[in-house]
């Protein structure tokens, strides 16, 4: 018979064991749990980061075909003034988000295209319009593009104008001619950058005097503290990006087992871990790399970056961008399937230029990085480019009978031209949209 001296010992030993069992398992669990929250804000994160390059890539495409037209107009006033529909016709068919286009020598608008729907601006004096003329005088004293808060439209509505001040004497500008402003329809603009894909949040975008230009979501997320907060830069000043997310849920289930089955869970706690492990490794493997070519993404390319960036010296490298050119053309005209033979075929020969020592980064739908690792000579840099652009334009890819040739657009950038690999990926990108412009 045991003693009731033997009894409180094992009662005691048993709830110390449980005891010893269930704050084991619970700060087991919430590392991972944490673990696990944290990898969703970065995937947040990331999410919010390429929304926020693609607004810049956008916004920055439907400006530079404006300015273009900015530039016919300072050198040959009276013709552009002549020519004007057929110009302006031109200019517009290569925007998506431009909603009108006025010409105004000496700040009185002349011109307007379409001239439907917008004649009640043909002879709006700025001047007479404080708030819109604010923006003008801006553009005017800046010498450069100027974007204005949202303003009352003489054609009605609400509308965001971009002033282009235009000068007979550029870069002295000494001799102002006028102004060629747009209504810029940033509504469409911002949902087409695949904001509505952010699941379970509020988005805000908010001007330079945070005047709201545009909300989705869930209105009520925004009593909370901002998940993500980014600055999307515009000319000379910026916007701000706000998203807000649902606060994270209750502990699963799995969490409230091991605490209440503490004995059981103390002799098996190595299995569990090595577990947990296997599935967390798994799971940041899959996270880090894209399922078609297998090549590291987005993700690994932000986390890579700041372990880069972190180094005390770090060594040498190169950036190059690669866009595949007629890529969704190959995908419209022969299928999904086609479009991923494409990518893996572009992939994998990307791979076999490349050293063991570089990484090859599938960037996005049809583009991809590499980050050339150890540069010893910027010599060698073009010589590795051609390499690439050989290798992927040379040889047809064949499929289903068809030779498909993919035209590529590069753009490279070594680590002396950026401050960080955030800066110097810019650049080669911005240097691969130059050249998929001629």
């Amino acid at each position: 018979m045991i003693s009731n001296k033997s009894t409180l010992l094992l009662v005691t030993a048993a709830v110390a064991y449980i005891a010893t069992a269930a704050f084991i398992v619970y700060h087991v669990s919430m590392v991972f749990y944490d673990k696990g929250e944290q990898a969703t804000q970065n995937e947040l994160r990331n999410k919010v980061m390429l929304i926020k390059a693609t607004i810049e890539s956008k916004l920055y495409k439907e400006l530079h075909a404006i300015d273009r037209l900015a530039n016919i107009v300072s050198s040959d006033p009276d013709k552009a003034l002549e020519n004007w529909g057929p110009v302006a016709t031109n200019v517009l068919k290569k925007t998506f988000y431009v909603r009108n286009l006025a010409l105004a020598p000496n700040d009185v608008v002349t011109r307007v295209f379409p001239l439907e729907a917008n004649n009640k601006a043909i002879g709006l004096d700025y001047r007479t319009k404080p708030k819109q003329y604010a923006g003008v005088l801006a553009a005017k004293e800046d010498g450069f593009i100027h974007i204005t808060e949202p303003v009352n439209l003489v054609q009605g509505g609400q509308g965001i104008l971009v002033h282009f001040p235009i000068y007979l004497d550029y870069p002295d500008n000494n001799r102002y001619w006028g102004v060629l402003s747009i209504v810029l329809d940033h509504q469409r603009l911002l949902m087409d950058s695949k904001i509505a894909h952010l699941q379970d949040t509020f988005i805000l975008v908010s001007s330079p005097n945070q005047s709201e230009l545009f909300s989705f979501g869930h209105a009520h997320l925004k009593a909370s503290t901002p998940a993500s907060v980014l600055e999307i830069s515009i000319p000379h000043n910026s916007w701000q990006l706000q998203v807000y997310a649902k606060p994270a849920g209750a502990f699963n289930s799995m969490f409230y087992v091991a605490v209440v089955s503490g004995a059981i869970i103390s002799t098996l706690v190595f299995v569990i871990l090595l577990l947990l492990l296997i599935n967390y490794m798994k799971a940041r493997s899959a996270a880090l790399h894209d399922p078609l070519t297998n090549l590291p993404n987005r993700r690994f390319l932000h986390e890579y970056s700041a372990q880069l960036d972190s180094t005390q010296l770090p060594p040498s490298y190169a950036v190059v961008c690669i866009d595949l050119d007629k890529f969704k053309e190959a995908n419209d005209n022969y299928g999904h399937a086609c479009g991923d033979a494409i990518l893996k075929e572009v992939a994998w020969r990307i791979k076999n230029c490349i050293r063991s020592s570089d990484i090859a980064i599938r960037y996005g739908g049809d583009e991809f990085l590499i980050l050339l690792t150890r540069v010893t000579q910027k010599s060698e840099i073009p010589d590795v480019v051609n390499k690439i652009e050989h290798a992927i334009e040379a040889e047809p890819i064949v499929w289903d009978g068809h030779n498909i040739t993919i035209p590529t657009s590069i753009g490279f950038a070594d680590s002396s031209e950026g401050s960080n690999v955030e800066a110097t990926i810019h650049l080669a990108d911005k240097r691969m949209y130059e050249n998929k412009q001629r």
